[in-house]
This record gives structure tokens, C-alpha cells and sequence, in this order.
């Protein structure tokens, strides 16, 4: 029976770096981004096999993800805020390639007004938000904005 060891430094496929994060791979030479967020352990190409690349690049991988570990613990656990919401509605919004450029711009425009027109909206958690508030909003902005404006 052969025995079940780990590989060793020089018998793995990954060298490490003299930079924090930073690992290759020996068959291709590219580099990779290894970090933990909220315990999940990532590696991610950096798509280079230039250290000097791979370094500037590090920094933008890991804040990726830990936004992207942010917004998700949020949806998760239910205690988003509208303000995170309109974070994620807008790099939907944004990615989204069956929108026309304009549609995307007024989009963008309206949220603005929209948190302009209802003070602390942004920082109202979601699920807190009731019928009754959206419909007693949409009275008093009737009365104040333009019909277009108001749908």
C-alpha cells in the first residue's frame, strides 16, 4: 500500500513568493492571488506571469471579493439596507448588455432622486420598509414632481 503523504515544497506545483497572497504556478508560470475571506479560503488567477503585474493586480482581486463576501453576507442574512441594495441594482444595472446605454444613464439618474425625494431611505433596512410608506411617499411626491418624474 502506498503511503498517503503531502507533497512537500518541492515536490507541489505552487511556489511561493516572497509577497503576501502572492503564489505561482510552475507548469505555466502564471500567477495567483491566495487569500482568505470570512474564513472561505480564494485563489484566483492573476492572468500574468510577470511579477510586477501580479502585484498590482493582487490588490484589486482581493478587494473584489471581499465587496463581493460584503453584499452577499448582507443578502443572506436579511439585514440589507436599500443602500446596498441600489449598490448591487446598480452593477447589475450596469453589466447588463440587453439595456441601451440611455436607459442605463436614466437609471442612474432617477436613483439620486429617488433618495433625494425620501430622506434616510438609504440607510432603511429593506424588510422594514412597508405598503403603507411607499404608498404615503407617493402621495406627497405627486404633489411635488412632474407626472413623468413620479412613475
Amino acid at each position: 500500500m502506498k503511503s498517503q503523504r503531502a507533497p512537500s515544497d518541492s515536490e507541489s506545483d505552487w511556489q511561493k513568493t516572497a509577497y503576501t497572497n502572492l503564489i505561482r504556478y510552475k507548469p505555466s508560470g502564471v500567477y495567483f492571488a491566495r487569500f482568505r475571506v470570512k474564513g472561505k479560503l480564494f485563489r484566483r488567477s492573476l492572468k500574468t506571469d510577470s511579477i510586477s503585474v501580479a502585484k498590482l493586480r493582487l490588490a484589486d482581486v482581493a478587494k473584489c471579493e471581499q465587496r463581493k463576501a460584503q453584499s452577499a453576507s448582507g443578502v443572506a442574512t436579511g439585514k440589507m439596507t436599500l443602500g446596498d441594495a441600489l449598490a448591487v441594482f446598480k452593477t447589475r444595472l450596469a453589466n447588463n448588455p440587453a439595456l441601451k446605454p440611455h436607459t442605463k444613464e436614466y437609471c442612474a439618474y432617477r436613483i439620486p432622486a429617488l433618495l433625494k425625494s425620501w430622506p434616510g431611505l438609504g440607510e432603511k433596512d429593506v424588510s422594514r420598509i412597508t405598503n403603507a410608506e411607499c404608498l404615503d411617499w407617493g402621495v406627497k411626491n405627486a404633489s411635488r414632481t412632474s407626472s413623468s418624474s413620479h412613475n
